[in-house]
């Protein structure tokens, strides 16, 4: 019979705040550098991000922090103009070979709005959507556990650790 020990964590982040270019913007670089402090104590195995510039200079802040080099997941992107069901059958093939590698895993996902998505809707057993209304910021997180015969998401867009903090 399955434990609770072999649930998997996957934190699901959109980029950082970009301009047309793919490149992190002030304001980017400073929620990169905020998501990097609020993994900090969290037991990363991995960081995993799509081929975006963006998604890897966001990756890389929490990278950075514990150590890991950050991997590169191309199939982690809709294509302009590609049909929703080979990027739904294509993203969520690669979101469950690395949420279900090895037990008591904790991972973090880089990947653009429209992947995000894909994948919730896929955790929640939904059919995606073109015009899907779900809004996640930029940096959010979103935090996933994997349990051997469901998916949870127990924390949903969560930016409190990009709010600046107050004077004392």
């Amino acid at each position: 019979m399955p434990s609770v020990l072999d649930d998997r964590t996957v934190f699901l982040v959109p980029p950082c705040d970009s301009d047309a270019d793919g490149e992190l913007t002030v304001q980017g670089a400073r929620q990169s550098r905020a998501l990097g402090d609020a993994f900090g104590d969290v037991p990363l195995m991995a960081v995993y991000t799509g081929p975006g510039q963006a998604e890897r200079d966001t990756g890389e802040a929490v990278a950075q922090r514990h150590g890991l080099v950050v991997r590169r997941k191309p199939g982690l992107v809709v294509h302009r103009g590609e049909l929703l069901s080979r990027a739904v059958h294509r993203i969520t093939e690669v979101f469950e070979t690395m949420a279900r590698a090895g037990p008591g895993r904790t991972i973090l996902v880089v990947a653009e709005v429209a992947v995000a998505r894909i994948v919730l809707s896929h955790c929640w057993d939904l059919s995606p959507s073109p015009d899907d209304q779900l809004q996640l910021g930029p940096g959010s997180i979103t935090e996933i556990t994997v349990a051997p015969s469901r998916y949870v998401v127990a924390r949903l867009n969560d930016t409190s650790h990009l709010r600046p903090s107050t004077p004392a």
